[in-house]
């Protein structure tokens, strides 16, 4: 029975998906409004993905009564939805992106009037203006506030589903900067970039 579990689980390892989000979300890019977040997404498996969803939510304790539940809040993003992600050395080939990686624009300016009107003022105005930071802000605001980002895709040969889930980002997990191009999960902070502008070599 043993071996028959293990030999299952080794094998839904390797015909599975594989991929992870980056440690931490980026706000307050150049040249992108501030109001924008971003969170990029990895497929570290070889072969690619396809329907893939994602999902941002945002959870907010110690703003309700104990009895109630905590607010969880749905985030939409700019594109949620891809056909295909592509595999390790996935490229964008005839206008068809296979490209292995992509980043994730949260818009929480964007959520809907009944979810909005569960976050707490004034946090509900500036999310709603775009203020920059103003997520951050927020979640900075409740102990235990945070941003979760899920994934669910299958993979592209075998139709294996899998769900993955980002870590948990609190607000020190939020970074002013952008995300290195390509694979790169690292972060390029805004301190760098604009030490970058006044060498002449941005």
């Amino acid at each position: 029975m043993l071996s028959s579990i293990l030999a299952w689980w080794l094998l839904w390892r390797e015909l599975s998906p594989r991929a992870q989000f980056a440690s931490c979300v980026c706000h307050g890019q150049r040249n992108l409004s501030e109001g924008d977040y971003r969170v990029k997404f990895r497929n570290n498996g070889r072969r690619g993905m396809m329907d893939v969803e994602f999902y941002a939510l945002l959870f907010i304790p110690g703003t309700v009564p104990h009895d109630q539940t905590h607010p969880l809040i749905t985030i939409p993003m700019l594109e949620a939805r891809y056909p295909v992600v592509g595999g390790r050395r996935g490229r964008a080939r005839n206008g068809t992106y296979l490209l292995g990686h992509r980043t994730l624009v949260l818009r929480p300016d964007l959520i809907v009037g009944h979810q909005l009107d569960r976050i707490p003022t004034p946090h509900r105005a500036a999310l709603a203006t775009r203020a920059p930071a103003a997520l951050a802000t927020l979640l900075e605001t409740y102990t235990g506030a945070s941003v979760h980002v899920a994934c669910i895709a299958s993979d592209a040969v075998t139709g294996a589903r899998r769900a993955f889930l980002s870590p948990n980002y609190t607000r020190s997990e939020f970074v002013e900067g952008r995300f290195q191009a390509g694979r790169s999960l690292e972060v390029i902070p805004a301190r760098e970039d604009r030490s970058t502008d006044q060498t002449g070599l941005g």
